[in-house]
């Protein structure tokens, strides 16, 4: 998949947004497949500035959340839609003898102040999971949530159901100035409100 428009090199190419990239690599993760990103180079060699400022936020983000990519493998329902419009895929993996799973939150949505996940079959695959590693393995009766990166986190959450996790206080609406100019060459200042999301939050849940 190309970071542009195009396999080959454009003057002036028109990247692909942050969100865009990341939500293709999570979806892409979560079904079991591999994102590999294609850049074109100049005929010197070199990279478009913009492009590099793309890896740069690319990195930013792995390095919060790189946990829920790598060596990671898919779980069921691998994605989920609610009533609020919001996106989530999942990963998981096998850490020390238990399976761990990772809700991944798109954050290109109005989250509001809670962000909403149904549990019931990630729960009921889990239990699965490791029934097949340990046939006495009781079945699922809560998790534990930890969001990677903020200092959030929730302790016997039930797995019955929609849950709702709140989000950080980092990412609370907040106001700021615009400056534009009018018509008449005038300074025009109007208030405006911004969200400071990541392209993607994750969720770590361990099962219990």
């Amino acid at each position: 998949m190309t970071m542009g428009g195009s396999w080959s090199y454009v003057k002036n190419e028109q990247y692909k947004p942050i969100d865009e990239i990341i939500r293709n690599l999570c979806l892409i993760v979560s079904r079991g497949g591999n994102y590999l990103l294609n850049i074109a180079p100049s005929e010197t060699g070199e990279w478009d500035s913009a492009a590099y400022k793309r890896l740069e936020e690319i990195g930013a983000w792995m390095k919060v959340n790189g946990e829920a990519i790598y060596g990671t493998e898919p779980i069921e329902p691998y994605s989920q839609w609610n009533f609020k419009a919001q996106e989530w895929m999942f990963t998981s993996k096998l850490e020390n003898g238990k399976w761990v799973v990772y809700a991944i939150l798109m954050g290109n949505h109005d989250l509001n102040d809670k962000a909403i996940l149904d549990l019931t079959v990630l729960s009921k695959v889990w239990s699965e999971r490791m029934q097949a590693i340990l046939p006495a393995a009781k079945t699922v009766s809560g998790c534990k949530a930890q969001l990677l990166g903020y200092d959030v986190k929730a302790d016997n959450v039930s797995v019955i159901g929609e849950q709702k996790f709140s989000l950080p206080r980092d990412l609370d609406w907040k106001i700021r100035k615009v400056e534009s100019v009018g018509p008449s060459g005038s300074r025009i200042i109007k208030p405006e409100s911004y969200r400071n999301m990541p392209p993607a939050l994750v969720w770590r849940l361990d099962f219990e």
